[in-house]
Parts: structure tokens; C-alpha cells; sequence
């Protein structure tokens, strides 16, 4: 009798015993990428385990019920959002060794939020069709637009070059303001969007631009902005009235107040003290040509400024 016990505990550590186990949701992750996608945007749905080696199983993939891929260790996939308002139930099902079918899904559900910016206190002439570029060191105002789906309530949370603006962030903050930093190229502002289950991202680059001065002639009062010149202006009127329109400098105020503005004829200063944009000039006999030196910079912002040489020929 122990000899027959013997051979039955020897028999039973040379033959394996298969056991099957059933993995909980816990022991496999899903996730997309990205996190909150846009509507009809490509996102790639991945999944692991650190209890089942994935890379040896049977993965077969369902988007809405519809099998969309199947194959061993077909860890990841690609499929694509839903439209604004809609959902999409991606499931996961996994089979391998030493474990039965074990399923995870993930809940798409796409959320655009947009993102529109504008240079605060940039400065642009009047009736000026484009957007005011945004000067370096100057203010930006960003305001987040959830999709029309979104319900109300919603949470904006705020980040500059991926740090997240605590202060700024927070129930029905939609807009930021802030000014732009020196040392920085470019602005990159992100938001998340968060109601229930709404859930949206939006992010934007910014890059501020160099000031610009533009010459337009005055003729009566009247100024076509639809004519200006950045360079040589010519005429044969025996006179002309130039006026100088300065783009994207920050002015919170007036041009007077804000802007430094000093016009040279040559060598000589011309600034008219009542209109520092605007120069009169004569047509000399016989016609000639005049060199206008154009030099705008503000006191609080040391990287807004600009010199520019025009030149005023009389036919």
C-alpha cells in the first residue's frame, strides 16, 4: 500500500494538471489614444495585462457589436470616432493558456471643444478686415467652445506649455487671459473640458510676430486703407500728407500716449507734437525724392519696436 502511494505522487509531479482561471476587468487595462478623441478622428484602442501574457493569446475585437480585427497577440487596434453626440462600445476579448475568455471594454464618446484666441491689446487700424497678430509680450485672451453637445456645467481646465494654470481653471472658466512670456517662441495653451459625461480637449500654438508700420496717403481727411506701402510711395501731386498706421504694438490706450513715434526727413527730426503719424512733405521744383526714417517703440515693452525707411518720390 505505501509503495502504491509512492508511484501516485510520483505520477503527479511529472503529469501537469490544466487549470483554468477567469481574469477579472482588473487584470486587463483598455485605453485610447487620444484620451478624449474628436468626432470622426482615428484613435487606437490598446490593452495589457501584467497577470496574462497578451502577446500569446487570441485577441478578437467587436466596435458596436461588429467583429473589426481577430488574430494572436493583437494587442492594439485602429478604428475610427463616432460623430459629435454619439457613442461607439469597443470590446476586447482575450483567450490564451492557463486562462478562459476574459473581456474589457471601453466607451468612446467624442467631445470637439474649439479653441479661439486674439491678441488683446493689439493694436490695428480702423476698419481693418484680419486678425490682430499678437506682439511679443502682449496680452492674449483664449476662449474654449465646447460642441453644441455639451451640457451646462461644464469644468475648464487650463494649461501653458503643459502646466496646468490652477488659478485660472475651475466651473464656467471658459476664457484665460495672460500675457505672453519673453523667453518664449510660442504660446501652447490646452483645455480640457469636463461635464458628467462630457469629457473634450482643445489645444493651440500661438507665436507672437514683430510689430509693423504701414504708410497710407491722407488725401482731405480721407485714408484708403485698402492702399498702403511699406516701402516707396510716389505721386506727382505738388504736395502729400503720409499717415503712418502702426500694427500690433500693444495700446491700451491712445497712439500718442502708448507709442514713442519719431519721423526723420534725412537727418532731421519732423514729429508733428499734435499728430506723431502723420508727415506733410512738398513736391520739390522739378520733382525729387525724400528718405523718411521711421523709427516706434513703447517704454513698457522693450521687444515692441520697429525702425523703417521709406521713400517719397514726386514725379
Amino acid at each position: 500500500m505505501r509503495r502504491f502511494w509512492q508511484l501516485i505522487i510520483l505520477f503527479s509531479l511529472i503529469i501537469p494538471i490544466a487549470v483554468f482561471a477567469q481574469l477579472t476587468p482588473s487584470d486587463i487595462s483598455i485605453t485610447s489614444i487620444p484620451a478624449n478623441p474628436l468626432p470622426r478622428q482615428s484613435v487606437t484602442i490598446r490593452i495589457q495585462s501584467y497577470a496574462a501574457d497578451l502577446d500569446q493569446s487570441m485577441i478578437s475585437w467587436k466596435y458596436n457589436g461588429t467583429l473589426v480585427g481577430s488574430g494572436v497577440g493583437m494587442t492594439s487596434i485602429s478604428v475610427i470616432a463616432p460623430t459629435d453626440g454619439n457613442t461607439g462600445l469597443i470590446v476586447a476579448t482575450a483567450s490564451g493558456s492557463g486562462f478562459n475568455n476574459s473581456s474589457v471594454s471601453l466607451l468612446l464618446r467624442p467631445a470637439s471643444v474649439d479653441l479661439l484666441w486674439e491678441a488683446a491689446d493689439a493694436y490695428v487700424p480702423p476698419f481693418y478686415k484680419g486678425k490682430a497678430l499678437l506682439p511679443p509680450n502682449g496680452l492674449i485672451r483664449v476662449t474654449a467652445i465646447p460642441a453644441p453637445t455639451a451640457p451646462k456645467g461644464v469644468v475648464f481646465r487650463w494649461s501653458r506649455d503643459n502646466s496646468v494654470v490652477q488659478d485660472l481653471s475651475g466651473y464656467g472658466k471658459s476664457s484665460i487671459l495672460f500675457e505672453q512670456e519673453t523667453l518664449n517662441q510660442q504660446e501652447k495653451v490646452s483645455v480640457q473640458a469636463i461635464s458628467g459625461t462630457f469629457a473634450g480637449d482643445g489645444s493651440i500654438t500661438i507665436v507672437p510676430q514683430t510689430p509693423s508700420v504701414v504708410a497710407y496717403k491722407n488725401e482731405d481727411g480721407y485714408i484708403n486703407y485698402a492702399k498702403g506701402s511699406t516701402g516707396t510711395i510716389e505721386t506727382e501731386e505738388p504736395g502729400v500728407v503720409l499717415h503712418f498706421e502702426p500694427f500690433y504694438f500693444s495700446v491700451p490706450g491712445a497712439i500718442g500716449g502708448d507709442l514713442n513715434i519719431e519721423t526723420r526727413l534725412g537727418d532731421e527730426i519732423v514729429n508733428t507734437e499734435n499728430n506723431p503719424t502723420e508727415l506733410r512733405l512738398a513736391r520739390p521744383d522739378g520733382g525729387g525724392t525724400n528718405t523718411i526714417n521711421l523709427s516706434i517703440s513703447t517704454d513698457e515693452y522693450t521687444l515692441q519696436n520697429i525702425k523703417r525707411t521709406f521713400t517719397m518720390i514726386f514725379r
